[in-house]
């Protein structure tokens, strides 16, 4: 979703997409996991960006991700599986994308 709005100051309070994508590049770079960007609330304006969600895929090795911040209202659930071909058997480095909602289902 855009925002328009007519005036410098509240354009001067948006966060510079670019300037985050290249600080999460650099915290992946460095010693951070996918699972802190993740769960870092400074990052969830950028989430719907393509760049971001390749920035993720790039450096996501985990086998486990945390894709909410341990604050986050309402009850957790852990995803495990497995994706198959047709055949049974396991899919290797196959590409799963989850989604979470807030409590009100958005």
């Amino acid at each position: 979703m855009f925002l328009l709005v007519s005036s410098a100051s509240c354009l001067s309070a948006q966060p510079d997409i670019a300037a985050l994508l290249k600080e999460v590049e650099a915290q992946l770079s460095g010693s951070a996991s996918v699972s802190q960007i993740l769960t870092d609330k400074k990052y969830l304006s950028i989430h719907p960006d393509s760049r971001f969600r390749e920035l993720i895929e790039k450096f996501c090795s985990d086998k486990t991700l945390a894709i909410t911040p341990p604050d986050e209202p309402g009850t957790k659930i852990r995803v495990i599986g497995t994706v198959k071909n047709d055949a049974g058997k396991a899919v290797a480095g196959a590409l799963v994308y989850l989604y979470q909602t807030d409590s009100k289902g958005w």
